[in-house]
């Protein structure tokens, strides 16, 4: 029985210090949904459409500057441009750098790019940039912005994605490697216990 005990505690314990804490699993399964609800509307509406929900939405607490894909405001003595950049495709390096040039001109001192999803190279390109930029999916746009103004889009068309079944569900989510570090070292301490 202790064993059990002490073995579950190492095990959350690893799994607290190992894996990184992700705005979407800080999210509860409604708000997951209402996030997902909300970029698929931004997706079939257009980013014109995105882009004056979300002056609207800063407009609240800042004066803005309205452009057709973006607008800027002023945020403690410095200029910030937020972009939407809602499709399909996840967010490329290539589109970053695009959006990037586009804002130059307006000599912005942060970005803000709210899209659907993101590549990981993206998220490593724009540390290389001079300017700063921010990358928000669709969970942390919710979690940072939408919750923050405490403005949210209404949703005209609703995609109803196939869900996998939850016996498929619960098996991904137990075979996956990054739980495999936690049920070996669990193993190791149960025969060594033993």
């Amino acid at each position: 029985v202790y064993t059990g005990i002490l073995t579950f505690a190492a095990d959350c314990l690893l799994t607290m210090f190992l894996q990184k804490r992700d705005v979407k699993t800080s999210l509860k399964k409604q708000e997951i949904t209402a996030a997902e609800n909300y970029a698929n509307q931004f997706v079939l509406s257009g980013n014109a459409s995105a882009n004056t929900f979300w002056n609207k939405a800063i407009s609240q607490e800042h004066p803005t500057t309205k452009k057709t894909y973006y607008f800027t405001f002023n945020k403690d003595s410095k200029k910030v441009a937020v972009y939407s950049n809602y499709s399909l495709e996840k967010l490329k390096p290539s589109d970053v750098l695009e959006i990037y040039n586009k804002l130059k001109k307006e000599n912005v001192d942060k970005i803000i790019i709210c899209t659907n999803e993101i590549e990981p190279q993206a998220k490593t390109f724009v540390a290389h940039l001079p300017c700063k930029i921010v990358l928000l999916d669709k969970y942390e746009a919710y979690e940072k912005l939408m919750k923050k103004y405490n403005s949210f889009p209404q949703i005209e068309t609703k995609i109803n994605l196939n869900e996998t079944s939850k016996w498929k569900t619960f098996l991904a989510y137990s075979l996956n490697r990054q739980r495999a570090k936690g049920y070996v070292l669990s193993s190791i301490v149960l025969v060594i216990s033993s």
